[in-house]
């Protein structure tokens, strides 16, 4: 039953549903799938193992919509503890290797044409990168609370990022 459950959830990949393209996830899922540290055990018995490109699907979900762990696990099929399990897995791949292959700083070719292009596309003249942060809600640890409570009252942590004229991050701190 999955099975076409899933194809059609493939086809329906979108931007306005999983924040990005199929082209996109096809490329992280490339990514994923020769990386030694993701990988899908072949089962032996009982439950047939969740797919790549379901685990994927699952924590595209999880970034792009404002989902609880049971809601996504009930979508997709998955137990709880499944969706945690490949949450933490892609998740750790994504900050360990994707956001040190992709989010860098521009090299000093790349700065001499960002510094052609912003004043062109923004209006800017001398303008390496667009800096701007967001909070981004947390439930702090009961014994730190009072250190994660912005000027808004509520308790956050700051993403700061920059970003070049072609919209690419070059930092991104949290």
């Amino acid at each position: 039953m999955w099975k076409t459950l899933f194809q059609i959830t493939y086809q329906m990949i979108s931007k306005n549903k999983f924040r990005v393209s199929r082209d996109t996830f096809s490329k992280i899922l490339g990514y994923l799938s020769s990386s030694p540290e993701i990988t899908v055990r072949q089962p032996s018995s009982g439950r047939p193992q969740v797919t790549l490109e379901k685990a994927l699907l699952m924590i595209l979900w999880y970034f792009g919509n404002q989902d609880t762990a049971r809601n996504i696990a009930d979508r997709f099929g998955v137990q709880e503890s499944t969706f945690f399990k490949y949450q933490v897995k892609i998740m750790d791949y994504f900050c360990n290797s994707l956001c040190t292959r992709f989010i860098v700083w521009p090299k000093e070719d790349e700065k001499q044409m960002i510094l052609l292009n912003f004043p062109e596309k923004k209006g800017f003249p001398g303008v390496l990168g667009a800096v701007d942060g967001t909070h981004i809600s947390v439930t702090p640890p009961k014994d730190r609370e009072g250190d994660y409570i912005n000027r808004k009252g509520f308790h956050s942590v700051v993403q700061q990022a920059v970003c070049r004229d072609d919209k690419r991050f070059t930092n991104v701190y949290c």
